[in-house]
């Protein structure tokens, strides 16, 4: 079943009988499935509010002004280099090297490697190739120590952000809005990186939330999702995201 309204959409997302799917059997640690059955995002109930409390900590230490100012002067070196794609250089390795050195990686370079093998996978977990399972052990080893949940949601901050925030950047990349910020909050709405969400309704019944058609209804978008589960990395999203756009449009400009 698709949902499109934007009234029922934002119904399901603040009602605790529609739920995420769940990531099931028992996984060995280090792997994809042993991640995804870690992070807050596949979770429910008190699993769910612990491990989002670990993202939330993670995430309170982080100045979105200082992410959008250090994405940029990441992206304006790499694009003096002049890379053929200017905007598949920077849109993952920038966002993924800031979020990194947030999060207290020092080999940056290793971690730009081996974030984009997990995350391609991350959402789905449906096809599981060993090179996932091995980039996933050594993002355990760059975002160590602590507990599993710890070390996990701490990756988790850097799945969530991998594909969405490239998308996000490329696609921003090509409109026209007066500035970088404007530019990215105007995608969001009507050109989301993540054109829709799943859950499982009350029956177990799987349903698809059309966030494309219903943001295209009305404000507020719900691209970061609403109700129960808000996306807590909003803010930081759109400062990296605007940060790298500014880089790009004053290469544009050069």
């Amino acid at each position: 079943m698709e949902i499109r309204a934007h009234a029922d959409i934002a119904a399901v997302l603040s009602d605790d009988r529609y739920t995420v799917p769940p990531v099931p059997g028992h996984a060995l640690r280090g792997t994809l499935q042993w991640l995804r059955q870690n992070v807050c995002r596949f979770s429910e109930g008190e699993d769910h509010d612990r491990r989002l409390a670990i993202v939330i900590e993670q995430l309170a230490q982080m100045d979105p002004a200082a992410l959008r100012r250090e994405a940029h002067e990441r992206a304006t070196t790499i694009l003096k280099t002049s890379p053929h794609d200017r905007v598949a250089a920077v849109a993952r390795a920038v966002p993924t090297a800031v979020l990194g050195r947030a999060l207290g990686v020092t080999e940056l370079d290793t971690l730009i490697k081996n974030v984009p093998v997990v995350a391609a996978v991350y959402l789905t977990g449906t096809d599981q190739p060993e090179a996932a399972d091995r980039a996933v052990a050594i993002l355990v080893e760059l975002l160590s120590p602590g507990s599993d949940e710890e070390i996990a949601n701490r990756i988790a901050i850097l799945m969530q952000s991998c594909e969405a925030t490239a998308t996000l950047i490329a696609k921003a990349a090509t409109r026209t809005c007066a500035d970088s910020e404007s530019t990215i909050i105007d995608t969001l709405r009507f050109d989301p990186p993540v054109p829709a969400l799943r859950r499982l309704d009350p029956h177990g019944i799987p349903v698809t939330l059309n966030i494309t058609v219903a943001n295209l209804e009305r404000s507020p978008h719900l691209t970061f999702g609403a109700g129960r589960r808000p996306c807590p990395g909003a803010h930081h999203a759109v400062q990296l995201a605007a940060g790298v756009l500014d880089a790009l449009r004053a290469k544009e400009n050069d």
